[in-house]
């Protein structure tokens, strides 16, 4: 996709790189391109978030669970 990108400014950059018709289509294609890398970067970003979230919830949950297992050990004995 990057690589693509790159042709795709290089050849509008390039003298004699054709028609504007061409070039049109070329700079729509880059902002297609670019919404989408825009998306991707969102989702991954709550995907992150998601599991920052995740992983901070499971951590005290854990820890209760940890602690109320040795306090049915202290009573049974």
């Amino acid at each position: 996709m990057f690589v693509l990108a790159a042709v795709l400014v290089g050849s509008l950059s390039a003298p004699n790189a054709g028609s504007i018709q061409s070039r049109r289509r070329a700079a729509e294609v880059l902002r297609e391109m670019q919404a989408e890398l825009a998306q991707v970067t969102r989702v991954m970003t709550m995907g992150e978030l998601a599991a920052s979230i995740a992983h901070e919830s499971t951590k005290p949950l854990a820890g209760i669970v940890i602690n109320g297992n040795a306090c049915l050990r202290w009573l049974a004995v």
